[in-house]
């Protein structure tokens, strides 16, 4: 019987052999049966190995493996369900290996699970052989997604001007991507546009995207920039923006004064 490469199938229904030769490459290097293994007529419901624990961000890594270690058999069909099947892609490899990783990168920060605990479950039922040669097997799972430490955000787009006076300046930003803690305050810096030299840090805790720089010079140019921290760090600097403040306002007109022969 001719088969065809594997292909990544749906949690939920009964899964056929597709083709896919990156995959191919991943379940070689995942499980390598022995082809000697069930000679002599022996007959062995595939088995199963597991891993408890995945770094978030991670896809491609295969939580649960089946093997047919019969030479004779391969297995056919294979079935998720459960409460967190839905987030999860069977594969197969001609010759008897399944192998189940997530359909898109776990995030420790944001989890999908039903219990929302990074805690993530569901069944796997394989069937090998055809005839009287068929077997089952069905097993449980959960695996824990796990934190990446030293997440800091990326960095925030420049900051744009929002207002001005002629001793201070309004700027605003976007908040940037973040795929660690959430933001807890910004750092904002200045100096005088061109002038080079040091920046000057904001001395003020920002924790919005918006903020209001004073004592400024009137009519000057200031070159601004801002960076996002959470409780695993900074992250860089944002692209330096100019910004530039109002003119002083004119000064009032002396009243005229009459002269005494007219008043």
């Amino acid at each position: 019987m001719s088969l065809d490469l594997p292909r990544w199938g749906t949690a939920g229904r009964a899964l056929r052999l597709g083709a896919s030769p990156a995959l191919w490459a991943l379940l070689f290097l995942a499980v390598a049966p022995s082809p000697a293994a069930g000679e002599g007529g022996a007959n062995g419901a595939p088995r199963f190995s597991a891993i408890s624990h995945v770094r978030e961000h991670l896809v491609a890594a295969a939580v649960v493996t089946a093997v047919e270690e019969d030479a004779q058999d391969e297995i056919r069909h294979a079935v998720l369900s459960g409460p967190d099947a839905a987030h999860f892609e069977i594969g197969f490899r001609n010759g008897g290996a399944v192998v189940v990783a997530f359909a898109s990168p776990p995030n420790f920060e944001d989890p999908r699970d039903v219990g929302r605990d990074n805690v993530y479950e569901f069944d796997l039922r394989v069937s090998s052989g055809v005839g009287n040669r068929t077997l089952s097997a069905s097993r449980h799972f959960s695996v824990r997604v796990t934190d990446r430490p030293g997440e800091a955000p990326r960095a925030p787009d420049g900051p744009t001007r929002v207002g001005a006076t002629a001793g201070s300046m309004s700027v605003a930003w976007r908040e940037p991507e973040n795929a660690g803690p959430p933001i807890v305050r910004y750092d904002l810096s200045y100096r005088p546009a061109r002038a080079g030299g040091d920046f000057a840090n904001w001395p003020e805790e920002i924790t919005g995207l918006q903020a209001t720089v004073i004592g400024l010079g009137p009519d000057m140019r200031y070159e601004v920039r801002v960076r996002a921290v959470n409780a695993d760090g900074r992250s860089p600097w944002s692209e330096v923006e100019e910004v530039r403040t109002q003119a002083a306002a004119a000064p009032d007109p002396s009243p005229e004064v009459a002269p005494p022969g007219n008043r």
